[in-house]
């Protein structure tokens, strides 16, 4: 047992007050599993290092069988998240025999009232539907001004509220347009919500041959041989993408095609048909994010009215406490859980990348049709600057552009590959 001879530093902030800014704060502390056993299990009023949280930890769970994060990061998760909103203090410690200080952390007044029981309550929500609650939530190292946690239930309740309604009615309601798109991404990703998006961008633009002219007024266009046949095919076809062009008469490079388009537009030969300005991409709740409305958030924030839910969410961590054998169960699980789908642990080399990128591609090629770097991060789950930049250096892929709007496609070498 260490003798405690001298607090030297005291550090502790207070919860906050607003409503959105306190249920953002404790989301924030509870969207891992990891979090929720070392705030509702490990963290009491006497004050442990970031060695003693984690052997608290190991008590929890079976660590012969089961991942046990090394010291640094309950370090981490103190200083990062847990003191900053007012759930943790931090205390620097003279310990007697020790020459330096060293950093503690105990639980504050907020934290045993708020963040442990409904640190318990999140572990059991997530270990009952074995989905680990980082997929509902996401991760608090995200950009702006607030962060996943909260946008990601606050587009939850908005949906749940409103049912159907446009990804801009969402956006507008909450702002952040960049930073909420990858929020409602993951959100469908995980089968809480649907979206519909209706692609407006000028790459896919239907082009229509022009009622009572004929194909052998089309001129020549400069540097591309078979301009003519491409004419013919609209002529015949009626209407076509440049897409369905690039299939039909095997054109390897879109760019082609769109001169080709863009130069019989100019001639008066063909026309593009707009999209409809009233399609939008649109966003309803599936039945596992009602219940996730239902069963998490809005007892969340009962629980931060002083409502019965919180003295729910105590019975639970009372429970816990006194039925180790359950507690075993949902910690082993919870952490079980957590690990399959931690970006941290899960890691995957730039050549894996690289080939989920061209599976991709192939995927969209293959239905005639090619992604954008916006879906290809939404399918891959991780920015993919670095890899589409090696595979075009490498020659797997080729980009086009239509307008603002950039489109990635597999070359003959890249094919080879899938």
């Amino acid at each position: 047992m260490e003798i405690i001879e001298e607090v030297v530093k005291r550090v502790e902030f207070p919860f906050p007050k607003k409503r959105d800014d306190e249920f953002g704060a404790i989301l924030s502390t509870v969207n891992t599993e990891i979090k929720n056993i070392t705030l509702s299990f490990c963290l009491d009023k006497y004050p442990r290092t970031r060695t003693g949280l984690r052997n608290k930890f190991a008590n929890c769970v079976d660590e012969n069988n089961h991942w046990v994060p090394d010291d640094t990061s309950f370090s981490s998760y103190s200083d990062k998240t847990f003191v900053p909103i007012g759930m943790v203090a931090k205390e620097i410690i003279k310990i007697k025999g020790l020459l330096n200080p060293v950093k503690h952390w105990k639980i504050t007044e907020a934290g045993e009232k708020y963040g442990q029981p409904i640190g318990a309550f999140t572990l059991k929500y997530a270990v009952d539907r074995n989905k680990s609650i980082y997929q509902y939530l996401g991760q608090t190292s995200s950009s702006g001004k607030t962060r996943s946690p909260f946008n990601r239930a606050r587009i939850m309740e908005i949906l749940y509220e409103n049912g159907n309604i446009s990804e801009k009615d969402v956006v507008n309601s909450l702002g952040r347009k960049k930073i909420l798109l990858r929020d409602i991404f993951k959100l469908d990703k995980e089968g809480l919500i649907e979206h519909q998006s209706h692609s407006k961008e000028p790459g896919w633009i239907i082009y229509k041959w022009i009622e009572g002219r004929n194909s052998s007024e089309a001129k020549k266009v400069y540097g591309i041989k078979r301009s003519k046949e491409v004419a013919e095919y609209l002529y015949n076809k009626g209407e076509s993408n440049r897409i369905e062009i690039s299939k039909e008469l095997n054109f390897e490079n879109l760019k082609d095609i769109s001169k080709v388009l863009n130069d019989l537009e100019k001639q008066d030969l063909i026309e593009p048909i707009k999209w409809s300005m009233d399609l939008k991409s649109e966003l309803s709740i599936l039945s596992d994010g009602k219940d996730f409305v239902e069963n998490y958030i809005i007892p969340i924030r009962s629980a931060l009215d002083d409502k019965k839910e919180l003295q729910e969410m105590e019975d639970i961590l009372h429970y816990f406490e006194e039925d180790n054998s359950d507690k075993s169960y949902y910690c082993n699980t919870g952490t079980d859980l957590y690990e399959r789908v931690t970006p941290h642990l899960n890691r995957k080399s730039k050549q894996e990348r690289k080939l989920e990128i061209i599976q991709i591609l192939d995927k969209f090629n293959k239905r005639n049709t090619a992604p954008r770097y916006n879906e290809i991060t939404e399918k891959l789950g991780t920015q993919p600057n670095k890899c589409l930049k090696s595979l075009l250096e490498e020659d797997m892929i080729y980009k086009d552009k239509k307008g603002k709007a950039v489109y990635y496609f597999l070359t003959e070498e890249g094919k080879k590959m899938v």
